[in-house]
């Protein structure tokens, strides 16, 4: 109990500096702070693990990944068709950049919230 109360403390005293030099932030993020420590600590702990997760870099569920790889394919699949198949496509230095740009946006947007 006393491990999870000092865990959120100091994750709340981060939280606090990082934003301190933002002209106002800190007020706010100071309140934050002292309604967290009033909870008890079931409640701390509930608010730590929803703090773990807002820190946590972002993952791609993979239903999403695949969706989203799959539309990627047919979209640039409908194009290279439209211009008469692969040889035709990608024999423009413009279109070769297109498909590497879509991809990497693809898989850009994979990661992002």
């Amino acid at each position: 109990m006393a491990e999870v109360q000092a865990r959120i403390g100091a994750m709340i005293d981060q939280r606090v500096a990082r934003y301190a030099s933002v002209r106002g932030t800190s007020r706010r993020f100071r309140s934050y702070e002292t309604e967290l420590r009033r909870m008890s600590a079931r409640e701390g702990a509930a608010c730590e693990q929803a703090l773990l997760v807002n820190e946590a870099p972002m993952t791609p569920r993979p239903g999403l990944a695949f969706v989203t790889v799959v539309g990627t394919l047919v979209y640039l699949g409908l194009a290279v068709l439209g211009w008469g198949g692969f040889a035709a496509f990608f024999s423009h230095p413009a279109r070769i950049a297109l498909a590497i740009a879509v991809f990497v946006m693809t898989g850009a947007a994979l990661f992002s919230g």
